[in-house]
């Protein structure tokens, strides 16, 4: 073998890394906490629902639809939450 394989380092120097890479070695990675998630999967579940909902009661031409989807929409983001994070 001549060399490192491509994506590798040679002899552990920074000489392979992007300048960026070279900005952020040695820092640990930002995570965000479950709780962040978790909200956004409550509010996500609701609002995208619900628009597609309402986007569709305004083209059948109907009122009730966006109640439903919400409803929907919140019982699919708790299990979403449910899933990911109740069995820990």
């Amino acid at each position: 073998m001549s060399g490192p394989l491509p994506g590798e380092k040679e002899g552990g120097d920074e000489r392979g890394l992007t300048p960026l890479e070279r900005k952020d070695a040695g820092h640990p990675g930002q995570t965000t906490p479950p709780m962040w998630d978790a909200l956004s999967y409550v509010l996500a579940g609701p609002l995208l629902f619900g628009g597609v909902a309402y986007l569709l009661d305004r083209w059948v031409g109907t009122s009730w639809l966006v109640l439903p989807g919400v409803l929907i929409g919140m019982a699919v983001s708790l299990y979403t939450v449910w899933v990911r994070y109740g069995r820990q």
